[in-house]
């Protein structure tokens, strides 16, 4: 899925036709599409995977993946907010995840 109105600057920063330059997250392609036609998702589930490195603190970082209910079912993703270990991150985001504006994500599904 391409969304003309996003275009990745660099890590963790796109261009969004609403906000400008934001952060970014990622999110399941049915997020997605509902991100660019503007509307509410339903339950968005978040998973956070920690950076439980030994490197100094300041410099950790957590990633995470937004998801629907779908997404929990057909891939056997977890069905609530969750912590998972980061060596897990890349199957699931293999799964058809998008970079999705935050700002959008966080007033569509307020």
């Amino acid at each position: 899925m391409s969304d003309p109105n996003l275009h990745i600057l660099h890590m963790g920063r796109i261009d969004c036709n609403y906000h400008g330059v934001t952060g970014l997250t990622f999110a399941c392609s049915h997020i997605g599409q509902d991100i660019l036609g503007r509307r509410k998702s339903g339950k968005v589930i978040l998973v956070e995977f920690p950076d439980n490195s030994d490197i100094d603190p300041k410099f950790r970082f957590s990633l995470f993946l937004n998801y629907c209910r779908k997404c929990a079912c057909e891939f056997g993703f977890p069905d609530s907010n969750a912590s998972m270990e980061q060596n897990r991150f890349d199957g699931m985001y293999e799964k058809g995840f998008v970079p999705v504006c935050f700002q959008c994500l966080t007033e569509l599904n307020a």
